[in-house]
This record gives structure tokens, C-alpha cells and sequence, in this order.
């Protein structure tokens, strides 16, 4: 029997797939602590059907879908999208994800989402994280306290953060 032949390429390929976290769960490495370092397309380091499968579990919308549910024409969403003024989620090259929840009841997204991806210096996976959690000093979870008008108290809780200050 001939043994395959073991080179550098091969066992690199085959430590790094070991390394890969088998019991995490997906909605752990891509919302929660512990994701991975993004790999070089930029996507966190799941497969596309794990991707697929946690688009479809936040319930994100595509640009089509924001703009027939918000009655706003793509561009439109299209230009939010290159003014910082949306939650924007690149899954595949030029194709992006957007929550439902940062919209009001007209349409228009709510003005302090621009605020939060500053803050974040653009990280929209970031913003998605942190609105869809409960944020403690608030007592609500991210999104609905901006629903409800405390975006104020929404941006405070993100600047205490970002100086150090967590719950």
C-alpha cells in the first residue's frame, strides 16, 4: 500500500479544518462571542448554506423585499445603504441583508442607526449585534427601545461600552 504523499499544502489544509469549532453553534459564530476572524472574502468563517440558514432565522430582507414592504424604491435603499444610514449585512459579494426593524412606521429608518454604525466605525455586524440584544442599562432590547423612542438612552449605553463601561 502507498501512503499518499504529505506536503505542506495538504497538512495545513487538514490542521485548519480541524481547528474549526464543531459544537459552537452557528448563531454563536456569527452573532455572539467567539466569532471567528473574518476570512479574506470578509464573511465570518461559515459555509453559505450556514449563512443561508442564519439570514433566514433573523429574518432579513432583501433590497427587493425592504423596498416593496417600505414602499421605497431600490435606489433608495441603495442610497441609504452608501450613506451609513441603514444596517447593511454583505452575505455574498454585492448582496446584502437588511433588518426589518430598522424602519419606522413610514418607511424611513430611524435616524439613530447612522448614529450606531459611526460609532461602531462601520461594523454593520456589529450594530446587528448589539440592537438585537437586551441592553441592560435599559432593560430592552436595542431595536425595540429605538421603536419605542429611547434612542438616546440606546447611544448612551453604546458610548459607555466603548469606553469600557459593561454590564
Amino acid at each position: 500500500m502507498v501512503k499518499p504523499k504529505r506536503n505542506r499544502r495538504n497538512l495545513a489544509f487538514a490542521t485548519s479544518a480541524r481547528k474549526r469549532p464543531a459544537d459552537r453553534s452557528l448563531a454563536g459564530r456569527l452573532l455572539g462571542a467567539g466569532i471567528p476572524k473574518p476570512s479574506s472574502d470578509g464573511l465570518p468563517q461559515a459555509s453559505v448554506a450556514e449563512i443561508d440558514r442564519a439570514i433566514s432565522r433573523l429574518n432579513l430582507l432583501t433590497a427587493a423585499q425592504v423596498a416593496r414592504k417600505f414602499k421605497a424604491t431600490h435606489q433608495a435603499i441603495g442610497r441609504w445603504r452608501r450613506e451609513g444610514k441603514l444596517i447593511a449585512l454583505e452575505v455574498r459579494k454585492s448582496q446584502f441583508r437588511y433588518p426589518p426593524w430598522q424602519f419606522d412606521s413610514g418607511g424611513t429608518p430611524y435616524q439613530s442607526i447612522s448614529r450606531i454604525l459611526r460609532a461602531l466605525n462601520g461594523d454593520h455586524w456589529a450594530a446587528l449585534r448589539f440592537l438585537n440584544e437586551l441592553i441592560p442599562e435599559i432593560g430592552e432590547v436595542g431595536y425595540r427601545a429605538i421603536a419605542h423612542g429611547r434612542d438616546q438612552e440606546v447611544l448612551a449605553a453604546l458610548a459607555a461600552r466603548s469606553q469600557g463601561a459593561f454590564s
